[in-house]
């Protein structure tokens, strides 16, 4: 239920929030990597499969995008 909350709010019409409900998930989501990473043996992101780098690399650009939106 709570996974599909940004596609029911996007059909209500509040596009804005559904964004912002996907940005939220995907700060916390590269938050949380931030303190996994040191916990890991080895690269974290070494261990991503290759059919998922792309979508691992869209992800940490739109959050990028968000800090560097943040900083101006």
């Amino acid at each position: 239920m709570v996974t599909t909350l940004p596609e029911a709010t996007a059909r209500l019409g509040a596009v804005d929030l559904a964004l912002g409900n996907v940005l939220g998930s995907v700060m916390f989501n590269t938050f949380l990597l931030s303190y996994a990473d040191p916990l890991f043996p080895g690269p974290l992101l070494a261990q991503v499969e290759g059919s998922h780098l792309f979508s691992v690399l869209v992800l940490l650009g739109m959050a990028g995008t968000v800090l560097t939106g943040l900083m101006y």
